[in-house]
């Protein structure tokens, strides 16, 4: 079974070492913890990303340009936010939320849903 790299995006450094070991334990490589913009940005364009979870803030700051940046990269993402989904940005409405404290079994299926690729038969 082949190894998929999930993009940990998270300002906090307890809830970011609870998801790395949360994804190590699960099977997954995981790129990051990225815990500003600029280092998200980084991995995006250089680590091959099966799917992110991203906090909706990092230091106050929005994660909407790495939504968009995701979105553009054709990677799905996760948004895992202390934010109630209704005071997201608009940028971030339509993402699939988990409102912290999350659901780790809910959370680990998500993803597994986003990183394994689908191939239809005809």
């Amino acid at each position: 079974m082949m190894r998929h790299t999930i993009l940990i995006v998270e300002d906090e450094a307890l809830i970011a070492m609870d998801l790395e070991t949360l994804l190590k334990e699960a099977g997954y490589d995981v790129a990051g913890p990225a815990n500003t913009t600029t280092a998200a940005m980084e991995l995006i364009s250089g680590v091959a990303i099966a799917a992110a979870i991203l906090d909706a803030n990092l230091h106050g700051e929005s994660s909407s340009t790495i939504a968009r940046a995701l979105s553009a990269a054709n990677i799905p993402y996760v948004l895992v936010t202390g934010y109630d989904s209704g005071n997201l940005p608009p940028a971030l409405q339509n993402a699939a939320c988990f409102q912290k404290p999350y659901d780790s079994k809910l959370l680990l299926l998500s993803l597994k849903l986003m990183a394994t690729p689908v191939t239809l038969k005809k």
